[in-house]
């Protein structure tokens, strides 16, 4: 339960942060998103996961999605880089290839360069930490392959 309401709290913080010239975060069917994230200093749960990742993936350019319930997210669309998403708390689906992989807690998707996905948020509140990626990811590297769907 302590590392649930720390992951809120720093999300909170990235959230306050990481903004645009104009708005403190997007915001856009029921989903909030951070610009790219800079600074770690009042995030250091997330971070400490974040740089595994960097470690392992060598990724960059982290965004947090948070919903707290039922969300259409941020709608169908294509990222320019290969992309590992992690659920850090709840659950959320995607619609990839006309499928729905549901995710949970801890799983992960890899999504290669300018592939049509779209997140959904189902009623659980979720957190989940998105990462580009220079590496054609393995599907042993991930819980869901982009194209084992």
């Amino acid at each position: 339960m302590l590392e649930t309401i720390s992951y809120w709290n720093d999300c909170i913080e990235l959230i306050k942060t990481h903004n645009s010239k104009n708005t403190q975060y997007e915001y856009a069917n029921g989903c909030l998103k951070t610009q790219y994230i800079t600074n770690w200093t009042k995030a250091p749960l997330i971070k400490n996961i974040y740089d595994k990742y960097v470690e392992k993936f060598n990724v960059y350019d982290p965004q947090i999605f948070a919903t707290l319930g039922k969300s259409n997210g941020i709608g169908e669309h294509t990222d320019p880089d290969n992309v590992i998403i992690l659920v850090l708390e709840g659950n959320m689906s995607y619609k990839i290839k006309d499928k729905m992989i549901n995710m949970n807690k801890d799983e992960t998707i890899y999504i290669p360069a300018n592939e049509k996905h779209e997140p959904f948020s189902n009623l659980t509140p979720r957190i989940c930490l998105s990462m580009a990626t220079p590496l054609n990811l393995k599907r042993t590297d991930v819980t869901y392959y982009y194209n084992d769907i």
